[in-house]
């Protein structure tokens, strides 16, 4: 589907390379987090893309990316209705016929500030979030 004027410069899907969507779509999560309610979840779907003879497995990309305390599961499901399966590929490897489900869990303001000593106070902890 084509948008009158051009595709919009956040479309992931118009990427020019595939740093630029990693760098995009890692943005995307972070603007997740701070709007999570501590405690909450944020998370993607994603499946994993073989291009030109590269396999790239983006979920792996995320979770380097991400805050690492707070990664709180990958689960792996079955893709239904891929494109792809009605193609033919010269290749003997298997079809990706999967997708991740990442999930983080949004940590309390204060103890992801401080590990040790008083909690911060709220408002503290929020300037300095807003802030990152």
């Amino acid at each position: 589907m084509s948008r009158v004027g051009g595709s919009h410069p956040d479309d992931l899907s118009r990427c020019a390379s595939e740093d630029e969507f990693l760098d995009k779509l890692t943005i995307a999560l972070k603007n997740q987090r701070p709007a999570t309610r501590a405690g909450g979840y944020y998370g993607a779907i994603i499946g994993d893309v073989r291009k030109g003879g590269v396999y790239s497995s983006y979920q792996a990309d995320l979770i380097v990316r991400m805050p690492r305390q707070e990664l709180l599961t990958v689960l792996i499901k079955e893709q239904h209705n891929v494109a792809s399966n009605g193609m033919d590929y010269p290749l003997r490897l298997p079809r990706i016929m999967h997708e991740y489900v990442v999930l983080w869990v949004r940590r309390e303001v204060a103890r992801a500030l401080s590990r040790k000593g008083p909690a911060v106070p709220s408002a503290v902890a929020y300037r300095c979030v807003r802030n990152w």
